[in-house]
């Protein structure tokens, strides 16, 4: 898909949703005041999406960024070593046993890598440096602010989804009683609604470039991180799918 195709599929599904809902309720004005609300909300959700991704993750700066800082530093040496980085990323980690890691970078932001506690324990030195160097390189791919909206997005929309339907989509647990209570026909009808929106968002940001290169390290680092996450439940940031560094398995069905 285009970019140009792409910014306008997005710019539509921002507008005419609020729109058809202002217009319904209070005619031209309505609808006029419901574009321009979702004009905004996308301009915001472009400009913050680093701020939206990392505080609902927890992310933050611990000592173990402290010392992956020297890492990272000879990382952006190798992978820039002619010119000054055009974008030094800020290196949080987020409390998950999973290891995983995410790139996410704003149209105004220099981007931010979010590494899993998880991924810091069971990652050795060499792998972990694997990883930095593809979180590196996803971050300085042009599309990648582009695909930072659009995961930002699929985050927005599925916050108004009945989160007993997610759970149940994404993780395939239907265990609780609490979660059996929430699977009503009123919430499954609220929950098809928007699954058109998140299917779009999962077309406009198009498929996820290889993690790694034919590193051994790169390789093991992989391995460890896609058999760790087949088997995982509903994550805390299941729109973040679309910048995971690996494929999310059953849990991203819903947005295929």
């Amino acid at each position: 898909m285009s970019a140009l195709l792409g910014a306008t599929a997005l710019l539509l599904l921002a507008l005419l949703p609020p729109a058809v809902l202002g217009g319904f309720f209070a005619g031209v004005p309505g609808a006029l005041a419901g574009a321009a609300a979702g004009y905004v909300l996308l301009l915001y959700t472009a400009i913050s999406s680093e701020r939206i991704l990392t505080s609902r993750v927890g992310a933050r700066s611990d000592a173990a960024c402290d010392g992956l800082e020297f890492t990272l530093r000879q990382v952006l040496l190798s992978a820039f070593p002619h010119e000054e980085p055009p974008f030094r990323p800020l290196l949080l980690v987020y409390p998950d046993p999973l290891p995983n890691a995410f790139v996410v970078r704003s149209f105004t932001g220099s981007g931010r890598l979010l590494l899993s506690s998880g991924l810091l324990e069971q990652l050795d030195e060499a792998e972990l440096r694997a990883v930095l160097t593809a979180c590196i390189l996803k971050n300085h791919r042009r599309d990648w602010p582009f695909r930072s909206l659009c995961s930002a997005l699929a985050l927005q929309v599925l916050r108004l989804a009945p989160a007993s339907w997610g759970q149940l989509l994404f993780s395939g647990d239907h265990s609780t009683q609490r979660l059996r209570d929430g699977l009503s026909p009123f919430s499954l009808a609220r929950f098809a609604l928007l699954l058109p929106a998140l299917g779009l968002l999962r077309a406009l940001a198009g498929k996820s470039p290889p993690a790694f290169s034919a590193l051994e390290a790169g390789d093991s680092a992989m391995h460890k991180i896609t058999r760790a996450n087949a088997s995982g439940g509903w994550r805390p940031l299941p729109g973040a799918e679309l910048l995971s560094m690996s494929d999310p398995g059953p849990r991203s069905r819903i947005l295929r």
